[in-house]
């Protein structure tokens, strides 16, 4: 997620509407299984996407949302099946409700 581009986007959002009413989060990446692209690049490029893109643009546009405004995050089954390939200490961690953003991201 470019940061110059989601300001640009606020901007206009702003000069042009006075605002947002609906943040509609529906970013998706994925390789194809066949792909040859070390897993490590594949890690990166689909944590930049689908968590690190949407938490950017959610802190940018959030702040715009107007009184009685929405945010919607859209995501996949791919979440639940990855999460059940997971330790059950890190099942739990990632479904508790009061975690925190530092803990995902540290």
């Amino acid at each position: 997620t470019d940061e110059q581009s989601v300001q640009a986007l606020k901007q206009h959002l702003m000069d042009k509407h006075g605002g947002l009413d609906v943040l509609v989060n529906n970013a998706g990446f994925a390789y194809k299984v066949a792909s040859t692209a070390p897993f490590g690049t594949q890690a990166v490029d689909t944590l930049g996407v689908n968590f690190f893109g949407t938490l950017t643009v959610s802190k940018a546009l959030l702040p715009i949302i107007r009184p009685h405004g929405r945010l919607v995050n859209v995501s996949s089954q791919a979440s639940q099946m990855s999460l059940a390939k997971c330790s059950a200490e890190m099942q739990a961690k990632f479904r508790d409700r009061s975690i925190k953003e530092e803990e995902l991201v540290m």
